[in-house]
């Protein structure tokens, strides 16, 4: 069973609460459900949609075809009625006029009086969201009780009244489809509540799992999410957060409380990542452990902010200047999310490195079904952290904070711990952290630092192979797992999916190529940038690719046709164009 509704509105008309709302609802009935919302960058005017599908199996990706679209604007019906199902329902305010919209005959129609019933029950135009909602659930023959429940839970801190009012509307449009409207489904809650988040939250989650202890950003958009759940839940969790002036402050900061014992990081999208680079170099030879968050999104420069793109892998590989060794880490679903955003602060302490979290808007900002989440176990691994007593320091001694090991990581300690005073600074440094400009010290301390790849490399994950008995397989990294394994499952090719994206081992990745007569690189980008990568460290190259870069993640639609086609002629596909709801909806006054 899958049901795909889409809700369309002006921006602060409420689409997204709508929404968000109906997400809430359905997995209270137990069902899996996936959220996407789109949005130009306005707060006012522009379009808004926000798709929620609702299955009884997990699902990961938005969808063409819609089974429902509530409209409530003239917009909606005129962008999203090309995606409509044959024998879909349409539910709009029966003040707007559809007349030359382009809304076919087979489309089952139901119009709703909701300024009507606003003024009937006494109501703020503002509830007229839950008169759609309330509509909806009679369309679906799904009980009235579930919004009432939300209804009550998201309003109570505001009083009877307010809470009254809502369930008012929400039941006169119940009330009025049930009445006008022959409605032949009957959909039923299924099991017991599920646990329903952003990509966003399952980051924060995972951090906080981690043992994160302190948290410093700027709010750059898909970003910001994490710094609103942390900030929100500092009290509870035990967690200091800063809105920095910048993200040039917020990255210092975050080293900053590192070097001091924190576990800490920072987070951003690509342009304020821009100005973090810096801190990086300094994070990096000073080998104070740090974890960056990065949501990217459609570049270079302002792009287009509210899109989605897959685009900085260079970024974060080309930041800070000289050589240093990082790992670059990319989640595909929430519970990825959660438990590689809480290892993250692991790989950073015990190789005392910068770690990139990458995600982008489209995993950033959908919501999940997750069903484990509280489940998830996770054990900290500080690394060569000092504790107690060290041996006492002579006069004039410091400790050897990058002492020259084995492994390249060296002994660390905090301030505080008697006898472990040292010099954290940008500068190359002897092994009691003094600075130098010593050639033999300089290659010391470079072939130090490097030292350390090798066990990262053992440390590495390997590429994750989803099997549908294919011959051949797409490969994929970050948030397009969801869109690969929803289109493997018809397209019958396997799916390989890439979380550890640097550096990376040759055995690993081959082990998990070795089986295929044909692999192909699908990516959200232009130029193939992990194809590119994987080319320039492992000398591997895919017979072809798959690539959109127009601000959409690719769907599973898409990605089926395009190896279909791939299989056909053996040649690249770039998808240019939008086979469904393809308006601009920044400007949609332009039609």
């Amino acid at each position: 069973m899958e049901l795909n509704i889409k809700i369309g509105a002006a921006a602060g008309e409420g689409a997204f609460v709508m929404g968000a709302t109906a997400g809430k609802i359905f997995t209270r009935g137990g069902y899996c459900v996936f959220g996407y919302p789109e949005y130009p960058s306005l707060i006012r005017e522009g379009h808004n949609s926000y798709q929620v599908i609702v299955s009884d199996r997990k699902i990961l990706t938005p969808t063409m075809e819609s089974d429902v679209v509530i409209a409530v604007n003239k917009n909606t019906i005129k962008f999203h009625s090309e995606s409509m199902k044959k024998g879909s329902i349409l539910l709009f305010d029966s003040e707007l006029d559809i007349n030359g919209t382009g809304i076919r005959e087979d489309i089952v129609k139901i119009s709703l009086p909701v300024n009507g019933i606003i003024k009937e029950q006494k109501a703020d135009p503002k509830m007229k969201n839950f008169t759609y909602l309330g509509a909806l659930l009679a369309v679906l023959g799904y009980p009235l009780e579930e919004l009432n429940k939300a209804i009550e839970d998201q309003f109570s801190r505001k009083g009877k009244e307010i809470v009254d009012a809502n369930l008012r509307v929400a039941n006169a449009g119940y009330d009025f489809v049930k009445k006008n409207y022959d409605a032949k489904q009957e959909m039923k809650p299924i099991g017991k509540p599920r646990p329903y988040m952003t990509g966003n939250e399952a980051i924060s989650i995972g951090l906080l799992k981690g043992g994160l202890s302190f948290f410093s950003a700027y709010p750059m958009t898909p970003a910001t999410g994490v710094l609103h759940y942390l900030i929100k839940n500092q009290d509870r969790d035990g967690v200091v957060v800063m809105q920095a002036e910048d993200e040039i402050s917020a990255a210092n900061m975050a080293i900053g409380a590192s070097f001091a014992g924190s576990r800490a990081a920072t987070g951003t999208s690509g342009g304020g990542f821009a100005l973090m680079t810096e801190a990086v170099s300094m994070a990096a030879i000073a080998e104070t452990p740090i974890v960056m968050f990065l949501a990217q999104r459609v570049g270079p420069s302002t792009g287009m902010p509210t899109w989605t793109e897959q685009g900085d892998i260079f970024q974060v590989l080309g930041a800070g200047q000289g050589e240093f060794p990082r790992v670059v880490l990319a989640p595909g679903d929430p519970k990825e999310m959660i438990e590689i955003s809480a290892d993250s602060l692991n790989i950073a302490e015990e190789f005392q490195i910068p770690v990139f979290l990458l995600s982008d808007k489209f995993l950033s900002e959908s919501y999940y079904t997750i069903d484990d989440a509280e489940h998830i176990k996770f054990k900290l691994n500080r690394g060569k952290m000092a504790k107690g007593s060290l041996p006492e320091l002579k006069p004039g001694e410091r400790y050897k904070r990058y002492a020259i090991t084995d492994d390249g990581v060296s002994p660390r300690t905090v301030p505080g711990i008697p006898n472990g005073q040292h010099v954290a600074s940008s500068y190359e440094h002897y092994e009691d952290s003094f600075s130098t400009e010593l050639f033999d010290m300089r290659v010391a301390q470079v072939d130090k630092r490097a030292r350390k790849i090798a066990k990262i490399l053992e440390r590495s994950y390997e590429p994750k192979v989803y099997s549908f008995k294919g011959d051949d397989a797409v490969v994929v990294w970050g948030s397009q797992l969801g869109p690969a394994l929803k289109a493997a499952e018809n397209g019958k090719f396997d799916v390989i999916h890439f979380t550890w994206l640097y550096p990376l081992s040759k055995e690993k990745v081959m082990k998990a190529f070795s089986n295929y007569k044909a692999i192909y690189f699908a990516e959200n980008n232009s130029t193939g940038v992990f194809e590119k990568l994987v080319k320039m460290e492992l000398g591997i190259e895919p017979k072809a690719s798959i690539r959109k870069y127009n601000g959409r993640p690719l769907l599973p639609q898409q990605m089926e046709n395009a190896v279909a086609e791939i299989r056909k002629n053996g040649k690249s596909v770039v998808i240019r164009n939008e086979e469904h709801d393809d308006f601009e909806f920044y400007s949609p006054w332009r039609y």
